[in-house]
C-alpha cells in the first residue's frame, strides 16, 4: 500500500473541474491507482467560504461520493458556511462542494472509518464564466424538461406542479421552497414547518390523501427534511411535484407519499 501524504492547503485534484480545497488534519491518497489508506472518521465537517472575500457561503452543496461516483450523502452549508455530514459506513470517498457562481471543488479519494471527525474546509473561487441570460434560461428549462422525463412524467401534463426558475424568481420573498409551492396553487398541497432538536429548520410537503411527508430529492439525491428546510431559495433552478403514484415508479415505497424534485441552478447547467 502506498504511504498517504498530507494534503497541502492548496491543490488541484485529478478532476478537471475541481480546484483547491483546504483539508485540515486529513490524510488523503492521490489518484495514482494505489489503494487509499484508512482515515478515522464518524462525520466530516467544515466550512465553505469565498476565496476572494473570505466570507461564508450559504447553500453550498456538499456531497459524499464513492469511487464509482455514486453519491451516498448530501448536505447544504448553513448561513455561517458550516456543514456536518455523516459517513454512512467505512469506505473510500470523495467530498465535493458545489454552488452556482463558483467553481466546483472535489477532494481526491479518501478512505474513511467511523471514529473521529476530519475537518474539510472549502475555499471556493468565483466562476469567471459569464453566460448570456437568455441562453442560460433556455438551457435550464430544456434541462429541467429532460430531467423531469427521466422520472416517467411529461412536463406538459404537470400544470402548476412543474415549477420553472421564472416562477421561482417571481417569489423573491419566499422563505423556503415549500412557500413557493404553496404560492403555485397546487391542488391539495400542504406544507408543515418546524425546528428540530439541533435548531435546524425543517420543511414537510404533504399531498392530497398522503399521511406523511413527500420525500425531497435534491439534485437527484433524497435528502432529509432538515436539509430541505435549509435550501436557500436563491439557488433553486426548478422543481417538480410528483404524486404518490408517480413517485413510487421511481422511488418504490419511499415515494408512497409523493416526491418533490428540486434542482439547483448549477445542476441544470451541468450536462
Amino acid at each position: 500500500m502506498g504511504i498517504p501524504t498530507p494534503i497541502p492547503s492548496r491543490f488541484r485534484s485529478a478532476v478537471p473541474t475541481a480546484r483547491a480545497v483546504s483539508l485540515a488534519a486529513l490524510a488523503v491518497l492521490a489518484l495514482t491507482g494505489a489503494r487509499p489508506a484508512p482515515l478515522v472518521a464518524q462525520t466530516v465537517h467544515g466550512r465553505a467560504t469565498s476565496e476572494d472575500t473570505g466570507l461564508p457561503l450559504q447553500g453550498v452543496e456538499i456531497a459524499l461520493s464513492r469511487e464509482d461516483g455514486d453519491v451516498v450523502s448530501r448536505v447544504l452549508s448553513d448561513a455561517d458556511g458550516r456543514y456536518v455530514m455523516r459517513i454512512p459506513e467505512d469506505g473510500a470517498y470523495r467530498i465535493s462542494a458545489d454552488l452556482f457562481g463558483y467553481l466546483r471543488l472535489e477532494t481526491p479519494l479518501v478512505a474513511l472509518e467511523t471514529d473521529r471527525s476530519p475537518l474539510v474546509d472549502f475555499e471556493m473561487p468565483a466562476d469567471p464564466i459569464e453566460l448570456d441570460e437568455v441562453r442560460v434560461s433556455v438551457e435550464r428549462r430544456e434541462e429541467l424538461v429532460s430531467r423531469t422525463r427521466t422520472y416517467g412524467v411529461q412536463p406538459d401534463f404537470l400544470g402548476e406542479r412543474f415549477v420553472t426558475i421564472e416562477a421561482i424568481e417571481k417569489r423573491p420573498t419566499a422563505g423556503d421552497f415549500g412557500q413557493i409551492l404553496q404560492w403555485q396553487s397546487i391542488p391539495g398541497i400542504r406544507v408543515r414547518r418546524g425546528v428540530d432538536t439541533g435548531d435546524r429548520p425543517w420543511v414537510c410537503v404533504m399531498l392530497t390523501r398522503s399521511r406523511d411527508c413527500a420525500i425531497t430529492v435534491l439534485d437527484g439525491a433524497v435528502v432529509p427534511s432538515e436539509v430541505a428546510g435549509q435550501i436557500p431559495t436563491e439557488i433553486l433552478g426548478g422543481m417538480v411535484v410528483l404524486t404518490p403514484m408517480e413517485a413510487t415508479t421511481s422511488f418504490g415505497t419511499d415515494g408512497g407519499n409523493g416526491a418533490v424534485l428540486i434542482w439547483t441552478k448549477g445542476a441544470l447547467l451541468r450536462r
